[in-house]
C-alpha cells in the first residue's frame, strides 16, 4: 500500500472543475529557460510524460511555491507519472549548466556575430521546439559537431523516475508530473 499523496494547488473551489484530462496544447514553461525546456524535450526517453502536456504536483502542499488551495489529485484511466528529485524543475542543475555549456561551445565569436549568424543556433532559445526541430538546429548550426556532447550533458532524465500509483514515491520532496486521460481533485 503506497504511503504517498499527489497534491496540487489550485484556485479555491477547484473541485467543481472535474474531471480533467491531458493538456491538449503545449505549455510554455514559466520558470525553466526555453533553451533548457527544448533540450529536455529533445532528450525525453520513451515512456516518460511530456512536460509540455503534463500536470504538475507535489508530495506535500508546503513544497508548492504557487499560491492557491491544496487538493489531493486522483488519477484514473491511462496515465504516465514521473518524479524528479528537485521539488521544482527550476532548481534542476541543468537550468544553469546547459546554457553555460552552449555558450561555451558556440564561443565568443558567435556571441559577437550579427543576427543572421546567430539565428541557426539561436533557435534553441525559442519556446516549445519539437524533438525534430531541435535535431534540425543541431544539424544545421554551429552546434552540429557538438550534438552528442550536448545530448549527453542533459541530466534531467537521469534521475527522473516513473511512478506507479500502487508504490511509494522515489523522492520525498520531488516534483511530480503526469499525463492522464482522467484525473480529478478532492479536498485534503
Amino acid at each position: 500500500m503506497p504511503t504517498h499523496s499527489i497534491i496540487r494547488k489550485e484556485i479555491p473551489n477547484a473541485t467543481t472543475l472535474q474531471p480533467r484530462g491531458r493538456l491538449s496544447t503545449r505549455r510554455i514553461p514559466g520558470y525553466v529557460p526555453f533553451v533548457v525546456d527544448n533540450l529536455w524535450a529533445w532528450t525525453r526517453p520513451n515512456g516518460f510524460p511530456d512536460r509540455r502536456h503534463a500536470t504538475f504536483a507535489s508530495p506535500r502542499a508546503e513544497l508548492i511555491e504557487v499560491s492557491g488551495t491544496p487538493y489531493r489529485v486522483h488519477i484514473a484511466g491511462n496515465h504516465c507519472i514521473a518524479q524528479i528529485e528537485e521539488n521544482d524543475a527550476k532548481f534542476h542543475p541543468d537550468c544553469k549548466a546547459l546554457p553555460k555549456l552552449l555558450f561555451k561551445l558556440l564561443g565568443t565569436d558567435w556571441v559577437n556575430s550579427d543576427k543572421a549568424a546567430k539565428i541557426p543556433a539561436g533557435q534553441l532559445w525559442m519556446p516549445c521546439l519539437s524533438k525534430e526541430e531541435v535535431e534540425t538546429v543541431f544539424s544545421e548550426s554551429a552546434l552540429a559537431p557538438h550534438r552528442d556532447d550536448v545530448f549527453a550533458a542533459v541530466t534531467y532524465w537521469k534521475n527522473a523516475r516513473l511512478v506507479s500509483l500502487d508504490s511509494d514515491l522515489p523522492y520525498p520532496e520531488g516534483e511530480i508530473f503526469f499525463e492522464a486521460d482522467s484525473w480529478h481533485l478532492s479536498e485534503l
